[in-house]
């Protein structure tokens, strides 16, 4: 009779081969965030991408066999059983957080675009008009 071992994942802890799956998914190294690595309430593990102010950006859990995508805030964004498809994920989630930067650059561009039309060129105009009436002479040369 052949017995067959089966590995079953070490619970709390990361293989090496999953943290350098995860490093190289997530491009660490080059975008200066840093990670740490920790529990669940239950024991399994968990990889935490860390913003510039320590913040947590992204979070990937391991319970069982299933690896679970988190946002900072706790919010479900994937779940897959193939680590990969995990990272594959997480990759577009940390492309998309820059749109809403873009988001609020226009807005401001367009407030302040608004504001300019608005209420510095009313008085613009006034002053062209006051100017006409005090000195006509000069308005003619406006």
């Amino acid at each position: 009779m052949n017995v067959i071992a089966f590995r079953k994942p070490q619970i709390g802890r990361w293989t090496e081969s999953e943290l350098r799956a995860l490093g190289e998914a997530l491009d660490i190294g080059r975008r200066g965030q840093g990670w740490d690595v920790g529990l669940t309430d239950q024991g399994d593990a968990q990889f935490y991408l860390l913003g510039p102010d320590q913040a947590c950006t992204l979070c990937v859990s391991r319970i069982g066999g299933l690896y679970i995508l988190e946002d900072g805030e706790g919010t479900l964004l994937f779940e897959h059983k193939s680590l990969q498809c995990v990272a594959i994920h997480a990759q577009r989630v940390l492309r998309r957080t820059r749109w809403p930067l873009v988001a609020r650059v226009v807005m401001v561009w367009c407030a302040i675009r608004h504001m300019i039309n608005d209420r510095v060129e009313p008085v613009l105009l006034e002053g062209e008009e006051l100017l006409a009436h005090i000195a006509p002479q000069l308005a003619a040369y406006v």
